[in-house]
């Protein structure tokens, strides 16, 4: 298998049932902050989505990453980007990755293979 590019975005308009969960969770949220209440942390998500939405399970978890394996360890700043290509040249047989925040627009941060290994 070749891979030459790997993109993905927001969920829009409903295309799994798992989107349509989270609208319902967001349009609670929504209208709670229309009423003038402020979202301050992950802890009022929490309380307001138990108090609006009968019946849903809520919990916060917090992740200490300073315990994460270096196999788990990303590249700063990669979760901004949601388009991505894959390109080899004869120089360089190791794909080279294009990262861009929308399809074909934007500015393009190039991550070369030895960065990738040296995660």
């Amino acid at each position: 298998m070749n891979i030459e590019r790997y993109a993905f975005f927001e969920a829009q308009k409903g295309k799994t049932s798992l989107d349509s969960h989270f609208a319902t969770f967001k349009f609670a949220l929504k209208s709670w902050m229309k009423k003038g209440n402020d979202l301050l942390d992950s802890a009022d998500i929490v309380d307001r989505t138990r108090e609006n939405l009968q019946g849903t399970h809520m919990y916060e978890i917090h992740i200490n990453r300073s315990n994460e394996p270096a196999s788990a360890k990303t590249l700063e700043g990669i979760t901004s980007f949601s388009d991505f290509t894959f390109t080899a040249t004869a120089k360089e047989p190791y794909k080279t990755i294009n990262a861009r925040e929308l399809t074909n627009m934007g500015t393009t941060r190039q991550i070369k293979p030895k960065k990738i290994t040296n995660l």
